[in-house]
């Protein structure tokens, strides 16, 4: 994540995939207690969840920020 994308970073078995998102492509934003919703299309949407086993809300609190400046209004 930075100040141009967001890179998501994806784990399935063995295999690990990256994506970079540019933050001009999500169109909208919504949440619920537990999860970020970003959405680049109608219906398509990159699940962010708010805590897991692997980030602190400390590791969280960038991706907040950047949130606000990039996405809310």
């Amino acid at each position: 994540m930075n100040e141009t994308e967001i890179i998501i970073t994806s784990k399935q078995g063995l295999v690990t995939s990256q994506k970079n998102i540019a933050w001009e492509s999500i169109k909208k934003l919504s949440e619920d207690d537990s999860y970020y919703y970003l959405y680049v299309e109608e219906g398509d949407a990159i699940i962010v969840p708010k805590r897991n086993d692997e980030s602190s809300i400390l590791d969280l609190k960038p991706f907040q920020l950047l949130l606000k400046l990039k996405l809310v209004n």
